[in-house]
């Protein structure tokens, strides 16, 4: 396994800085080039083609929901969706949404396009520099990443992390590479890339400083007052919706906060090695077999320019190891100059020999990294969507504002999985979901602990509800229970156990110390206004650790 940050090391030696920008040599077959746009829009079209039949019906995660939440009712101090805000993002799906696509459904075209533009620009880009064969496999290789794929499949913001990151990268590239160019595209393409992915655009800051510079100081300024402009038409309409500049700041450091206090820079040594695994998780699955074509990118026009690679590469690598690496997904930032080299390194390997070992070479990577694909991804997302649909049948019976659901942050690393907090909003929509414990609204992140038909809300404990049939715990809340309460398994997959908990008449208090079940008198009628203090005894609660 290679880690993005080794690449620079593996390119061969070339000039410090690279020369006219120009493919490298074609000869024979090659030399006849098929039209770069054509290549484009073939690979574009092929990329949408295939994937549509394959996207999710069900968010899969926790910030997928919440931009879904977003685009019902955008509210950040509930997380709908969580800070920064993804202000652009979140707009764009409520205008798909307007126009009758579901709000999953919205989000869904998002990423689809969006992973098929990155497809179209990097096979276009690869043209530009090495020819038919180098788009050919640029192509091939985006379309067959099974990171690439997954994100473009779900309604999520990674696949539009990964065209942005193409779009920047590509124009910021013409700014370095053409004195003609204009500094005004790759001023105004990093100012909308902050409306949709803010830290995205921070990551990309420094390629665009670095580009911009080398063009002198009218140019800079042309390019920082296009991009001043740009991004305070966003962010202006975004202090006026969340409440004033006070307001973003406070949400945005509840939850840098709650993340820096895990990072490894803050003392949280443990989280070094999972944020190295799952870089190198990310890194597996981005590439696969196409890392082994890297180092041919070496004395390409892209493989010599070292600082231009750095600079697009080292921010964010940085910041995933010392910081926060969330999920694998975080890793599309990068994944266009992979892309990018792996395709000019491929598209070098198969002109240097007959067509025909060339097109066997070039089917074999395909096949392997569509191999893996299928067996990490495809097979992956649909366990998940039956194991979803499974938790749904299974509550269905017990669904109604007469049953709370209690739940957790996510998997809590018991041997058994916990339905988590935004899940359970989603797949529940008609059943209050409580987080529990009760996470206090003031705790680092900032968390909403409660939501009911699609809208979060934030309640403090102790928390008393009366008129309830039913409790749908996980494994961890049944020590929570009071002794004799009754209950029973409804449903266990890898997704989630949950356990049934009849409450028939019972006022239910919630606290950070455990759940009480408190009758009204005469026992057993739901909704009584009082409460006589005694706890049922008919259940069938043991000892619990």
């Amino acid at each position: 396994m290679i880690a993005p940050a080794s690449v620079l090391f593996a390119l061969p030696e070339g000039p410090g800085e690279p020369g006219p920008a120009e493919p490298f040599p074609l000869t024979g077959r090659a030399a006849r080039s098929w039209p770069p746009l054509g290549l484009a829009l073939g690979v574009g079209l092929l990329a949408l083609l295939v994937r549509l039949p394959f996207l999710t019906s069900i968010p899969p995660t926790w910030d997928s929901v919440q931009y879904v939440l977003g685009v019902l009712h955008y509210d950040l101090e509930l997380h709908q969706p969580h800070p920064p805000g993804y202000i652009l993002y979140v707009c764009a799906a409520k205008a798909l949404h307007a126009l009758g696509l579901s709000p999953y459904a919205a989000l869904l075209a998002l990423s689809l396009v969006a992973g098929a533009a990155m497809a179209a620009l990097l096979s276009w880009w690869a043209a530009r520099l090495g020819g038919t064969a180098a788009a050919l496999a640029a192509g091939g290789l985006t379309i067959a990443s099974p990171l690439a794929w997954n994100y473009a499949t779900v309604g999520d913001t990674y696949a539009l992390s990964g065209c942005l990151s193409a779009v920047v990268g590509y124009l910021c590239w013409r700014l370095y590479r053409e004195e003609a160019q204009s500094p005004l595209p790759p001023a105004a393409a990093l100012g909308l890339a902050g409306g949709l992915r803010p830290t995205d655009a921070l990551f990309l800051l420094p390629l665009w400083l670095y580009c911009i510079g080398k063009r002198g100081w009218k140019a800079t300024l042309i390019g920082s007052v296009t991009f001043g402009l740009v991004s305070l038409a966003w962010f202006l309409p975004l202090l006026a919706i969340v409440g004033g500049l006070g307001r973003y700041l406070d949400l945005s450091h509840r939850l840098g906060r709650g993340v820096w206090e895990i990072s490894p820079l803050a003392g949280g040594a443990a989280r070094l090695s999972h944020y190295l695994g799952a870089l190198g998780v990310g890194a597996l699955g981005l590439l696969f077999v196409g890392w082994l074509f890297v180092p041919a990118a070496g004395q390409t026009d892209l493989g010599r320019a070292r600082g231009f690679l750095l600079l697009w590469l080292a921010p964010a690598t940085i910041f995933y190891v010392v910081v926060h690496l969330g999920t694998p997904g975080y890793m599309m930032i990068l994944a266009p100059p992979l892309l990018l080299l792996a395709g000019l390194g491929l598209g070098r390997v198969l002109q240097a020999g007959p067509a025909a070992r060339g097109l066997a070479l070039f089917a074999v990577v395909l096949a392997l990294n569509g191999f893996f694909l299928h067996q990490t991804i495809l097979k992956a997302q649909q366990a998940q969507a039956a194991h979803f649909q499974e938790i749904v049948a299974a509550c269905r019976p017990y669904a109604g504002p007469e049953t709370v659901v209690l739940t957790t942050p996510g998997r809590t690393g018991r041997p058994h999985a916990e339905l988590p907090y935004r899940a359970a909003m989603y797949l529940l929509p008609d059943c209050r979901v409580f987080l529990f414990p009760l996470v206090e609204p003031g705790a680092p992140g900032g968390l909403p602990n409660a939501g009911y038909r699609m809208q979060s809300a934030i309640e403090r404990p102790p928390l008393r509800l009366r008129g309830l049939r039913h409790l749908l715990v996980g494994p961890s809340h049944l020590r929570y229970l009071p002794p004799g309460a009754d209950f029973r398994q409804v449903v266990a997959n890898p997704q989630a156990e949950i356990f049934l908990v009849e409450v028939q008449g019972a006022e239910v208090v919630l606290d950070q110390a455990g759940i009480s079940f408190l009758w009204n008198a005469p026992a057993g009628r739901p909704g009584g206004s009082e409460s006589d203090g005694t706890r049922s005894d008919s259940g069938r609660v043991p000892a619990t650790d």
